[in-house]
């Protein structure tokens, strides 16, 4: 695992904690893009369970349309 893994983890986690807690998009990342990214974290095996199921949540929220 290299540093960048790690900044693009929390910054995918922080996308998430926004759409789940906030129902809000911020940045500029696309749905698309937020759902790869999502993704890709989700298969990472060092992210912990929390921060997976935080993304898990964004994951449904985006489904669902939950955002503005």
């Amino acid at each position: 695992m290299q540093l960048k893994e790690v900044a693009s983890g929390l910054y995918y986690v922080t996308y998430a904690a926004s759409i789940v807690f906030h129902r809000k998009i911020i940045g500029s990342m696309k749905e698309d893009e937020l759902r790869a990214g999502f993704n890709w974290g989700l298969k990472q095996t060092w992210l912990d369970k929390e921060s997976k199921k935080l993304i898990e949540q964004a994951v449904r929220q985006l489904a669902e349309g939950i955002t503005t």
